[in-house]
């Protein structure tokens, strides 16, 4: 263990590697997280995790990636003999740029075999065990033996490969060309392309791809894994991604039941909704590892209570507050030599300058009766058994409160952006007398009379900001004066709505630049950032006083909002508490005994006077809001009984509402980078554009009807196909319930049988919510066919994963077709067709794209926990 300790600090201390073409360790700031990172490993005491809180420096995951994958070398084991087990009889395999097929094991000998030709016959090649470690299989589109084809793909593998075998030494020759262990990271989808992309090797031997000399892969279930660019001579993953802390786990445990490759874990920046229990699980599991190591990096402007569940006495932690980064990063004032060193001194040195003022706007004398109107208000939310309408008005009332607080403009100008843009929101002016009408027909007769005292209230202050708002005074006073010392500034507003008004309002200075504050990130490059509102409160929600996205940052605020504010404040001490405990015991063995750990120092119990009452509220508001868009909903007659769990509530800019389900994959699309993303729920934002089939109310997957369409065209071949992709699944499904059987059985049988599958494997392939179109290895087929009593599937197995492989890559073509046709309509630009697209006479077919698909905008989402109806899960209803 000690070697591997000093190989390992020695070889990363001077290892090569680049992003962006940069050194990734690139000043001291990067240094002293990547000795946390390598201590981590190398560590041999009990304490097996480390958390670090950063100030929003995105540099850390690809560090930490690294020195596990470095670590995966160092404490892999590997068996000869047991190494060549993977393979099959006949299967095609290749070593260096050559392919062949696998014949056996003679002896000390491996036996591949080369296709018959013209110069030869039943040739044959014996290579010695110890030297056949890099025969792999060969997972490309051919099927004869030889180079022609793959000469490119296999060359930069193999010479990757020879790389990495250069850098760790002889001594770990064997472990860097199988590379027995793996590492699992959970982060976003576009974080990991963009680290897989960037993250090079360069020195006198050449450029080497991060991602061939460790092959990295994506995660879209248990058994379906995509590698980074191609998988022709890459065997298993040491790096694998995925974005959810449900489908980690569920590799976990799959990976726990057989091959056990799994060593590490990489948490980054957990969302604040994720279950601290599958947390917890994730590191039960990776603490029973031998050499299991677990490391969690978090933006402190993510910082929430469920990173508190998290944290043991085990649990490193490292929080780089203004005082530590003052005391430790003796380079605070170097010249960066290149634009990432720069971006990340600047954020540190925000971080150390970082200040907050509230700035406490004038009222209108019609806002004083808001106190009076939330009063009565509260006092309706508790009642128990509300009539409809009386949650219609309660929403209304406080829908029409949060508008006239938060805007930082006038209602005449709301009132035009509405009318102009043709969006689908309801007016403030409509909605004024909607509450109304509510209060004077109130089916409760004893609140009557105060429920139509705080309709002419909220009618009075519409009328007092119809044409003049204080805050919008406040904000363009505060914008002239940044204007006048030449500071750059953000205006910062809390709903998507508000942004084309308040751009029209600020377009006096061309420099400024509005922002979503679920979009608020340490990427922006401000001097100043005005906070025009903050959001609703939600525990673990969005905290506009966590983040430090610029060196002064400024909050408008109206008295009447300084109680909640107040709250926002609280709760990120609330969240902090248990963080900082930690981070004062581990800061001297981390730091130094020298450390000054005062910064860390919190008070004994955080006032959580008024938090309880105003986190109770706005849960209430949303389950009422909730009820009553699904009610509506579910008042329309539907067949469906089946129910799923929604995790999910969203409002599109059309006034549509979706469920989404934990399992469920969106298709949003990107218009930064011009293409269509997977993006799982938790991962969504207002703004984000969805799509989805243009038929909602019947289909959920806009892909799947489209590749109907395609058959009802008269293609025989993909009809097949697709006729086999769903049997299998109708099959195993019907036999579940026809004998009343579970995943776990399932998984028993197939085990008895000889091809064993995780319950959770087997679970992925079958939920409602799923768009797994089936496994993508042929002995799990078997596995289906002799566990549903079904010799059709388990006797063409092979034929049951090409079709399922067709309609995948089908798929493919479908999306890369709306994609295309999306980015005409924003663009103009008409892309030129890839290699996987429709042809000519498909799209031809197909036509106008809008007849399949629609794209809907978030205008808001927040986390709900329900089960609802299967048809009214993702997809949009209502209006």
């Amino acid at each position: 263990m000690e070697d591997a300790i000093n190989e390992t600090y020695s070889i990363m201390r001077a290892v090569p590697l680049t992003l962006n073409s940069y050194p990734l360790i690139c000043n001291k700031y990067m240094q002293t997280n990547r000795d946390f990172f390598i201590r981590v490993f190398n560590d041999k005491s009990q304490a097996k995790e480390l958390l670090v809180v950063h100030p929003g420096t995105d540099r850390l995951l690809p560090s930490a990636i690294a020195c596990a994958a470095f670590a995966s070398v160092f404490y892999g084991e590997v068996n000869v003999k047991e190494y060549y087990r993977r393979f099959n009889p006949d299967q095609m395999v290749s070593l260096g740029i050559e392919r062949y097929r696998f014949v056996g094991v003679d002896g000390d000998v491996c036996i591949l075999k080369s296709d018959d030709n013209k110069k030869a016959v039943n040739s044959t090649t014996r290579v010695p065990l110890d030297f056949g470690l890099n025969i792999r299989p060969n997972n490309g589109s051919s099927l004869k033996t030889g180079t022609q084809g793959s000469r490119g793909s296999l060359a930069k593998v193999a010479k990757a490969s020879e790389y990495l075998q250069g850098l760790v030494g002889g001594t770990y020759r064997n472990q860097a060309i199988v590379q027995p262990l793996c590492t699992l990271v959970v982060c976003s989808r576009d974080k990991a392309q963009y680290i897989m992309d960037r993250m090079t090797f360069i020195d006198d031997e050449g450029v080497f791809r991060f991602a061939d000399v460790f092959p990295a892969a994506w995660a879209r279930s248990v058994d379906e894994k995509r590698f980074y660019f191609g998988e022709v001579g890459k065997s298993v993953p040491t790096v694998l991604f995925t974005n959810r802390i449900s489908l980690a786990r569920e590799i976990l445990h799959d990976d726990q039941d057989y091959e056990k490759r799994i060593f590490a874990v990489i948490l980054d920046d957990i969302e604040s909704t994720e279950s601290a229990s599958e947390i917890n699980d994730i590191k039960e599991l990776i603490g029973r590892r031998q050499n299991g190591r677990i490391i969690i990096i978090q933006s402190a402007d993510k910082i929430s209570d469920s990173i508190n569940a998290v944290i043991s006495d085990n649990t490193r932690t490292v929080v780089w507050s203004p005082e530590i980064l003052l005391s430790t990063i003796d380079d605070l004032y170097h010249q960066p030599e290149n634009p990432d060193d720069r971006a990340i001194m600047d954020i540190i040195n925000r971080t150390i300058d970082s200040s907050i003022r509230r700035d406490v706007v004038k009222s209108l004398d019609a806002f004083l009766e808001f106190k009076y109107c939330k009063t009565f208000l509260k006092k309706l939310v508790h009642i128990r058994e509300k009539a409809p309408d009386v949650d219609e008005y309660i929403l209304c009332a406080y829908g029409l409160i949060n508008l006239f607080e938060q805007a930082a403009f006038t209602m005449d100008e709301y009132e035009r952006y509405i009318e102009s843009n043709g969006v689908r929101i309801r007016s403030p002016q409509k909605q004024v007398g909607r509450l109304y009408e509510l209060a004077d027909s109130l089916s409760d007769k004893g609140y009557r009379e105060d429920a139509q005292l705080v309709a002419i209230a909220l009618k009075n202050a519409y009328k007092s900001i119809s044409a003049h708002n204080f805050k919008k005074d406040e904000l363009l006073r505060c914008l002239q004066i940044a204007s006048d010392e030449g500071k750059l500034c953000g205006v910062v507003v809390p709903k998507k709505s508000f942004m084309n008004v308040i751009e029209e309002i600020c377009s006096d200075f061309p420099q400024v630049r509005v922002i979503l504050s679920s979009r608020l990130s340490q990427d922006v490059v401000l001097d100043r950032l005005i906070i025009t509102a903050t959001p609703n409160i939600k525990r673990d929600g969005f905290n506009p006083l966590a983040g430090k996205a610029a060196s002064e940052t400024m909050l408008l605020e109206y008295g009447d909002e300084v109680a909640k504010n107040d709250c926002y404040q609280r709760m990120h001490e609330r969240a902090l508490a248990a963080i900082n405990s930690a981070a004062k015991r581990s800061a001297p063995e981390m730091f130094g005994e020298t450390v000054d750990t005062k910064s860390f120092d919190t008070e004994d119990q955080v006032d959580e006077h008024g938090l309880d009452e105003i986190e109770f509220l706005e849960r209430e508001l949303t389950n009422i809001e909730t009820d009553a868009v699904i009610g509506e909903a579910l008042s329309h007659l539907h067949s469906s009984t089946t129910t799923l769990r929604a995790i999910r509530f969203v409002q599109f800019d059309t006034g549509e509402w979706a469920l989404f389900s934990k399992y469920y994959t969106a298709y949003v699309f990107d218009e930064k980078e011009k293409k269509l993303v997977e993006k799982s729920p938790i991962d969504l934002l207002p703004g984000d554009i969805v799509i989805f089939s243009a038929d909602s109310e019947k289909i959920t997957d806009f892909v799947d009807d489209i590749l109907k369409r395609l058959i009802l065209r008269g293609n025989s071949t993909l009809a097949e196909h697709y006729e086999r992709s769903k049997y299998w699944k109708k099959i195993l499904n019907d036999y579940m319930r026809s004998k009343n059987l579970t995943y776990g059985d399932i998984a028993g049988t197939m085990k008895d049988l000889g091809h064993p599958r995780h319950a959770v494997t087997i679970g992925t392939w079958l939920r409602e919510d799923s768009i797994i179109v089936g496994p993508r290895d042929e002995d799990a087929f078997i596995a289906i066919g002799l566990a549903a009593d079904n010799n059709e599937i388990a006797d063409h197995a092979q034929l049951y994963k090409e079709s399922c492989d067709h309609i995948r890559s089908q798929r493919i073509k479908i999306l890369n077709y709306v994609q295309a046709s999306i980015i005409q309509s924003v663009t103009g630009i008409r892309r030129s067709k890839g290699q996987d697209s429709l042809s000519r006479d498909e799209t031809s077919y197909l036509g106008d794209v809008q007849k399949y698909a629609k794209k809907l905008t978030i205008e808001r989402i927040v986390p709900c926990e329900r089960f609802a109806p299967s048809h009214l899960v993702n997809r949009p209803f209502g209006r």
